[in-house]
C-alpha cells in the first residue's frame, strides 16, 4: 500500500516523484494548484513513508491506488524516474491516463552522457562503500541549483538510500514501450536549462516520438523542475491541461 497525500478540489493530477525524492518534492506545486486541481502525490514503493516491496511494480501499485481512491481518468505528471513510470502507467492503462507532463523525465534506450556516467559510477561507489553521506552529497550536487532546496533533497535522498541498502537490487524490467500509438493522450515534454544534458535530449527524441507532444524548458531550473521554480512548473501545467480538456 502506498503512502501519499492528497490536496486541493478540481480534476485530479497524479504527481510522481523523482527518484532522489518522495512526494515532499511536489508540496510548493500542490500549494500553488490547490484550487484547480486535486492533486494526488504517492510514495513510490522503497521511497519516503512507503516501504520497498517485490515484485517492483510502481506502475501497477499506482493503478492500485488509483481504483482505491475511485479515480477512473487523471492526469499524470511525472519527474525523473517518476517521468518512467508515468510512462509505464500511461502505456499499460492508457484509458486511466487523460493527459501526461514529463517534468523531465528517465526513458529507456537514452545513452548517458559523460557527467551521467560519472555520478552513476560515483553513486555506486560510495553505496558499495557504505557512504551514505557521500552518496547523499553527490546527489544533491548533481541535481539540484537553487541552495534552498538542497536541505529538502538532502532528507529525501537519505530516506531513498536507506532502503536502498536495506532492500538490495530491485528486478528491473525494459522500460515503458515508446511506440507512438500507445501516447494517444497529449503529452507536455519539459526540462530544466541548468539541468545535465541528458533530460534535454531525452525530451527531444521523445518529441519526435510521440505525435503533438509539447515541448517546454524552465530556464533557471535544474532536474526537479517542480520544486525550484513551482510557479512556472504550475503556469505550464494549468496551460497544458487547460489545452488537453
Amino acid at each position: 500500500m502506498l503512502a501519499y497525500d492528497v490536496a486541493g478540489d478540481g480534476p485530479p493530477l497524479l504527481l510522481i516523484h523523482a527518484g532522489v525524492a518522495d512526494a515532499r518534492m511536489w508540496a510548493p506545486l500542490t500549494e500553488r494548484l490547490r484550487g484547480r486541481f486535486r492533486t494526488i502525490a504517492p510514495d513510490l514503493p522503497g521511497f519516503g513513508r512507503t516501504p520497498p516491496s517485490r515484485p517492483f511494480d510502481p506502475a501497477g501499485e499506482l493503478i492500485a491506488l488509483l481504483d482505491e481512491l475511485g479515480v477512473a481518468r487523471t492526469a499524470v505528471a511525472g519527474a525523473s524516474f517518476g517521468g518512467w513510470v508515468a510512462m509505464e502507467l500511461a502505456t499499460r492503462a492508457p484509458a486511466r491516463v487523460g493527459a501526461l507532463a514529463l517534468l523531465p523525465t528517465a526513458a529507456p534506450g537514452h545513452e548517458p552522457s559523460p557527467a551521467l556516467a560519472d555520478f552513476d559510477a560515483a553513486e555506486a561507489a560510495a553505496l558499495a562503500a557504505g557512504d551514505v553521506e557521500r552518496a547523499i552529497t553527490l546527489n544533491v550536487e548533481t541535481w539540484v541549483r537553487d541552495p534552498a532546496i538542497a536541505p529538502l533533497v538532502a532528507d529525501m535522498a537519505r530516506i531513498v538510500v536507506g532502503h536502498q541498502l536495506e532492500a538490495g537490487d530491485e528486478d528491473e524490467d525494459g522500460g515503458p514501450e515508446l511506440a507512438p500509438e500507445r501516447f494517444a493522450m497529449p503529452v507536455l515534454l519539459v526540462d530544466g536549462g541548468r539541468d545535465l544534458p541528458d533530460f534535454a535530449a531525452i525530451a527531444d527524441r521523445l518529441a519526435d516520438v510521440i505525435p503533438g507532444a509539447r515541448r517546454a524548458t524552465v530556464p533557471e531550473a535544474g532536474h526537479l523542475v517542480a520544486l525550484e521554480r513551482p510557479d512556472a512548473v504550475a503556469k505550464l501545467l494549468t496551460g497544458f491541461l487547460r489545452e488537453a480538456n
